[in-house]
């Protein structure tokens, strides 16, 4: 005879499949399913997370704490296992209207849990009757809805402890459905993710049980890291774990930079873009995104939006907005003008110096100013003609980018377009306050080293272009030709980058449809170091990337802050503080 009571806890597998149970069928006339965290999984790591998610989008401050609150009251006045309608008999009045929402929400965020809907199919198929048993404040009927809309059909009935008066954990819902079903206790199997309710008391009855790992648990066995992310009451952070969950749940990924770019590089893209949806102004007509940091985020906006607005991925180089500044104490600019107009037949009649120092290139561009200050005219018109032509015919002009500190792209867009269109800017880090008007997902403003957590977004807020070092007046840029090593390798792994973050925009577009959740960057920030903390030799990691943060992309440090970064760190603090007093 086959021992009850098998536990499968083998906690490294993310699949539990019909062979852990196929022995244990012999004799069995009807199998029994738990049905929350076993045969169904939420979009919320924890079920009063789904709490906070209906506060939050609701408006409703305090919710969650109530709603755990009312819970315990009506199991103390009204019956242990109590129902919805006895929760929300006792809850706060002003809550009371959403037990609706919260019953919406729960049939809404569910799903199936792949190899248990696997199994439910192949004992369904074999003609084995197939309950369901749950202790649970729901209705049957929406656990009904919820089965329904994950597919779990031909099963013979529901029984729920709300209904009953009574549960499985003290064995009395058990005792329930087998006088109903004529059933002797050695004729029903049980399937469960409980310890006690799902294994121990059905096993103290006389039922087979095997009792598995629930998902989340499987999970959290082998993501420490990410699970560290969880803060109570906090549904951003469950949503982000869940999502990385659900999709650990399918299938192994094709590659590292593929799975980094979907777990990682996916959050920080659209829950930006996300933030820019939510919060731009609504006179926008028009999104400019600019190159290259604007790669992903155009296509991930188009994907997230219900309606996108007119939009284009232009160029605005830093060489750009640096050769049309009036700053005269950036001793690069000078330089920059120089090498844009040296290919130009009137700056070559000038003689320009051979290997002239950086003294010497502020002088003979200081010297030739007519010439150059009409080059540069004719390069502002045309370059402004070719933004115009972006921009639609009405609206404001949103400047999209990763990361500013002087908000050059948005002066360059500023100037090109003159005083014709009220233009704004939207970045994921923020380095630098500034009359300049802007929403910035991330304020860094007042941080010291923000190294890690600037750079890594960053990364994967890029393109498979190679760095930009110059572009002509109708957009049409000019690649660095002789490319760093590091440079390559970036190149060459991007489009798998992009591939991961429009497959996680289009699983969060298809989750949560136009209700999208809104989930701050500090909790981004967390979740990203579970990337960072691993940390181990070779170039298949994003630890060993290294890139280049300075204007003419020459000088390459690394993507994650180390200490060999230290001392190049504090120098770029000291410029920034040259810089802060400057600008005063």
């Amino acid at each position: 005879m086959i021992r009850s009571g098998t536990d499968w806890t083998e906690n490294d597998r993310r699949t539990f499949s019909f062979g852990d149970i196929e022995q244990h069928l012999d004799g069995v006339r009807c199998v029994g399913f738990d049905v929350f965290d076993t045969l169904l999984l939420r979009m919320f790591m924890r079920p009063t997370d789904l709490f906070s998610y209906v506060e939050e989008k609701e408006s409703a401050p305090g919710f969650r704490r109530e709603r755990i609150s009312a819970e315990k009251r009506a199991r103390m006045r009204i019956h242990k296992e109590t129902d919805i309608d006895g929760i929300y008999s006792v809850i706060d009045e002003k809550y009371r209207h959403l037990k609706d929402r919260e019953i919406e929400t729960e049939l809404r965020y569910c799903f199936a849990d792949p190899c248990m809907k696997e199994i439910y199919d192949r004992i369904v198929g074999l003609g084995i009757d197939a309950v369901m048993i749950s202790d649970m404040y729901l209705p049957k009927e929406c656990i009904a809805g919820m089965l329904e809309k994950n597919g779990y059909s031909g099963y013979k009935k529901i029984y729920v402890s709300n209904e009953h008066g009574t549960n499985k954990h003290s064995g009395g819902l058990f005792n329930i459905v087998l006088r109903d079903l004529g059933l002797r206790p050695d004729e029903m199997l049980f399937i469960g993710d409980d310890p006690h309710s799902d294994s121990r008391m059905p096993m103290k009855l006389g039922i087979r049980s095997v009792r598995f790992t629930s998902a989340r648990d499987r999970y959290a066995a082998s993501h420490r890291k990410e699970m560290r992310i969880l803060r109570k009451g906090c549904a951003e952070s469950s949503v982000i774990v869940s999502l990385d969950m659900l999709r650990w749940l399918r299938s192994p990924f094709d590659d590292y930079w593929h799975e980094i770019a979907y777990r990682f590089g996916g959050p920080v893209s659209s829950f930006f873009m996300q933030f820019m949806i939510l919060n731009m102004n609504k006179n926008v007509g028009t999104i400019l995104f600019i190159a290259r940091d604007g790669y992903n985020l155009q296509k991930i906006y188009n994907i997230l939006s219900d309606g996108p607005l007119n939009n284009h991925y232009v160029y605005a180089s830093r060489q750009f907005a640096m050769i049309f500044g009036n700053s005269a104490s950036n001793k690069d600019r000078p330089r920059c003008i120089l090498e844009h107009f040296s290919g130009s037949k009137e700056i070559r009649e000038l003689g320009i110096p051979d290997n002239p120092s950086d003294k010497d290139v502020a002088a003979f561009v200081n010297d030739n100013q007519k010439e150059f200050g009409e080059l540069l005219d004719a390069e502002r018109l045309r370059y402004s003609e070719y933004i115009r032509n972006k921009v639609g015919n009405d609206g404001d002009v949103l400047v999209v980018d990763a990361t500013t500190k002087r908000f050059s792209s948005q002066r360059l867009i500023e100037g090109a377009l003159g005083n014709e269109r009220r233009v704004t800017g939207c970045y994921y880090n923020l380095l630098a306050r500034s009359d300049t008007e802007n929403i910035a997902y991330a304020d860094r403003s007042n941080g010291i080293i923000n190294w890690t957590k600037v750079n890594v977004p960053e990364f994967f807020l890029g393109s498979p272009e190679a760095p930009v070092t110059d572009m002509t007046a109708d957009g049409t840029p000019i690649f660095q030709k002789e490319i760093h090593e590091q440079e390559r390798f970036r190149m060459s792994i991007y489009d798998r980058i992009t591939k991961g973050e429009i497959e996680y925009a289009n699983d969060l577009k298809a989750i949560f449809g136009d209700d999208i959740p809104s989930i701050g960057y500090k909790v981004v920030d967390r979740w990203m170091k579970a990337l960072v903390r691993t940390r181990h030799p070779g170039k298949e990691h994003i630890s060993e990337i290294q890139w280049a943060p300075d204007t003419m992309h020459t000088r390459y440090r690394g993507l994650v802050f180390g200490p060999k970064d230290l001392l190049y760190k504090m120098a770029n603090m000291l410029g920034d503080l040259k810089w802060r007093i400057r600008s005063r």
